[in-house]
């Protein structure tokens, strides 16, 4: 588009081959997005900087605490039409969130 794209890296294969076509077809640096954990167990934010210095993005990572997914549980309750049972959804929340304030 006019103002660029950007995506969310998740670490894996298919954000990776999505990233890799729009930043082809894209005349500015494609901005890309990641969370990472700090639980280890889930954090893969060593492959999401891999795929962003790989591709020459513009990369942005939201650093998510277990505090933080627990401080902002109320907000997924009101945010969530129906009960969400994706582990996920409290670290993709917070990741929209700080993301909508950086801009």
């Amino acid at each position: 588009g006019e103002v660029g794209f950007a995506i969310y890296l998740s670490g894996g294969i298919d954000s990776a081959a999505i990233a890799y076509i729009l930043s082809k077809k894209s005349e500015k640096p494609l901005d890309t997005f990641s969370i990472s954990f700090q639980d280890g167990d889930y954090d893969e934010s060593e492959a999401q900087k891999q795929i962003s210095k790989f591709l020459g993005t513009r990369h942005s990572e939201i650093k998510i605490k277990n505090i933080d997914i627990s401080n902002n549980f109320s907000k997924y309750l009101i945010v969530f039409v129906k009960p969400c049972f994706n582990p996920t959804s409290g670290a993709q929340f917070s990741f929209f969130f700080a993301s909508e304030m950086s801009g």
